[in-house]
């Protein structure tokens, strides 16, 4: 998706895109803007099609841009309405067509047709992914070749290959997204996008790039600009120490972080990450009784909220603890309460043929703590980033 527009892309000509998306004939206020997007967000995908089709919607590219930006912040919260907004934003932009702006909508497109490309990925639908990256790179071809722009791309793509466990694919996108900022002065972009490397250097086993990747891309995050990156590229450290042998320097730097995610959009949801990641922590330390009642806190917290794959990864986390303390009896009820939920259609087929495997195993008292910690490993690397 390189193009020879996007390297060597000067301010000025970002500026003057800038200037002729302020002077386009509608910019909406700030409540009209809201409004008109919840109104899109009310509605199922036909119905926002009629309403785009049958009306004026004033501010279109606009709309589009904001419904993209709602999608974005709803990616840890809330990733049903994540999809819906990016759903919304593909119908606005598909209905864009004035001609004065023909690059500008291009970019529109492309950032819609990305932002739900991604949102599919995260719901574990990889051929819509497929599908829609299609209409992303159709449109780029016609696009502005803002870098800021492709280089979001890149990153996205990256994540996309990367899932499909074609990591080799990923880390070239990756790298390439991070010259491109680094080239232009974007040194926070460059560090968001390490940190998706080191991400994806941890699914594919290569602790040492994940641990390094990390550490520097957390120095180039501006914490003035988004301070839930910075906590991000600490909390990733926090798991890759943890899976490197270093349990206690792990547990030192996740109690720095403590005090910080109540701070933080979605922090709540934050606080829990904490709180299982130090339950599992406790465990490799040796805190075994510590690491049960933190364990089966969040594990009770996520059936609550229905969170059913995390819920099924923290049953699985604690029931290596219950191995370790000799406890197969507790290891089976657990197996058994869990049965629902390790069948149920909220977690992938696969995922959920090794669960019900565990479930079996643990009906037979022959599960040992590594067994279910290796069996747990192999889910993280399936779960949906």
């Amino acid at each position: 998706m390189e193009t020879d527009q996007t390297q060597h892309y000067s301010a000025s000509v970002r500026e003057a895109l800038s200037r002729a998306c302020a002077s386009l004939p509608v910019q909406l206020d700030a409540e009209t803007l809201k409004r008109t997007c919840q109104k899109l967000l009310n509605l199922n995908a036909a119905q926002q099609a009629l309403l785009v089709r049958n009306s004026s919607l004033a501010g279109r590219l606009q709309v589009c841009r904001r419904l993209v930006e709602i999608a974005e912040e709803c990616r840890i919260g809330d990733r049903r309405k994540m999809l819906q907004a990016a759903n919304a934003a593909v119908v606005v932009a598909v209905a864009l067509g004035d001609a004065k702006t023909e690059a500008l909508i291009h970019d529109a497109r492309t950032e819609a047709w990305a932002c739900l490309a991604n949102a599919l990925r995260l719901q574990g639908d990889f051929l819509g992914a497929e599908q829609a990256w299609i209409q992303v790179q159709t449109s780029f071809k016609y696009a502005s070749g803002d870098p800021l722009l492709h280089g979001k791309l890149l990153e996205l793509e990256g994540t996309l290959r990367s899932e499909q466990h074609r990591f080799e694919e990923g880390k070239l996108l990756f790298q390439r997204a991070q010259q491109l900022y680094e080239a232009i002065g974007e040194h926070h972009l460059a560090g968001r996008t390490l940190l998706s490397q080191g991400h994806w250097a941890h699914r594919a086993g290569d602790l040492d790039l994940a641990i390094s990747a990390a550490y520097e891309g957390g120095k180039r995050i501006d914490c003035a600009v988004d301070p839930v990156l910075r906590f991000k590229a600490l909390f990733n450290l926090v798991i890759y120490l943890g899976e490197a042998g270093q349990p206690r320097e792990a547990l030192e730097l996740l109690r720095l972080l403590k005090p910080v995610c109540h701070q933080l959009p979605y922090g709540q949801a934050y606080a829990r990450r904490l709180r299982w990641s130090e339950g599992r922590l406790q465990a490799a330390l040796g805190l075994l009784d510590d690491a049960v009642r933190q364990l089966n806190g969040v594990r009770r917290e996520l059936l609550r909220d229905d969170e059913r794959y995390d819920a099924a990864l923290a049953s699985l986390d604690l029931a290596a603890v219950y191995a370790e303390l000799g406890q197969s009896l507790s290891v089976a009820e657990l197996a058994r309460e869990m049965y629902p939920v390790f069948a149920s259609s909220g977690i992938p087929r696969e995922a959920s043929a090794t669960l019900l495997l565990f479930g079996q195993a643990a009906g037979e008292h022959t599960l040992t703590a590594t067994a279910i910690r290796s069996t747990v490993a192999t889910l993280r690397k399936q779960q949906p980033h």
